[in-house]
C-alpha cells in the first residue's frame, strides 16, 4: 500500500468518522422532537379526558336540576298552599275562632287606651264638681250631691265633711 491509498483510506475513515457522529446527533435530535410531541400528545390527551370529564359533570349536574321538574315542585307546592288555605277557610269553627281571638286581643288594646283616656277625664270631672259643690250655700251642698250625683255620692260625701270641719 502506498502513501496515497493509506491517506485516502484514513480520509475516508474520518469522512466516515464524522458522518456517522452528525447522523448520531441527528437521530439523537430526532429522538428529542418524538419524545417532546409524544409529551405534547399525552398532555392534549390529558386535557381531552379531564375536558370529558367536565362535559359528564356538566350533564349529571343539569340531570339533577330539570327545570321541569323544578317547575313542577314549585306548582305542586303553590296547589298545597292554595288548598290548605281554602280548607281553613272552609273550616268555619277555625275561622270563627280566629276571628274572635283576633278581635279579643283588639278589645283589650281598645279598652286598656279607653280606661286611661277616661281616667284622666273622670278625674278633671270630679275636680269640676268639687268646685262646684264648693260654690253652692253650705246648707244646699249636702242635698244637691244626693239628688244631682247619686251614683257617685260616696265621693263627694266625704268632701263636704272636710268642708264643713275646715269652715269651722
Amino acid at each position: 500500500m502506498d502513501n496515497i491509498q493509506i491517506v485516502i483510506l484514513i480520509i475516508y475513515t474520518l469522512a466516515y468518522i464524522i458522518v456517522s457522529f452528525i447522523q448520531k446527533q441527528s437521530i439523537n435530535s430526532l429522538e428529542k422532537r418524538v419524545d417532546n410531541q409524544t409529551g405534547l400528545i399525552n398532555n392534549q390527551s390529558a386535557l381531552i379526558n379531564n375536558q370529558t370529564g367536565v362535559i359528564n359533570s356538566m350533564k349529571s349536574f343539569m340531570e339533577i336540576f330539570d327545570l321541569k321538574k323544578i317547575k313542577e315542585y314549585v306548582k305542586v307546592n303553590e296547589e298545597s298552599a292554595i288548598i290548605k288555605a281554602s280548607n281553613f277557610i272552609a273550616d268555619e269553627s277555625k275561622v270563627k275562632d280566629f276571628a274572635f281571638e283576633f278581635s279579643k286581643e283588639i278589645a283589650e288594646d281598645v279598652k286598656k287606651a279607653q280606661i286611661e283616656k277616661i281616667g284622666e277625664q273622670h278625674t278633671e270631672m270630679i275636680e269640676v264638681a268639687f268646685e262646684v259643690i264648693k260654690m253652692i250655700e253650705p246648707k244646699d251642698r249636702e242635698r244637691f250631691v244626693l239628688e244631682k250625683l247619686g251614683k257617685s255620692k260616696h265621693i263627694f260625701i266625704p268632701f263636704l265633711d272636710k268642708i264643713k270641719n275646715s269652715a269651722s
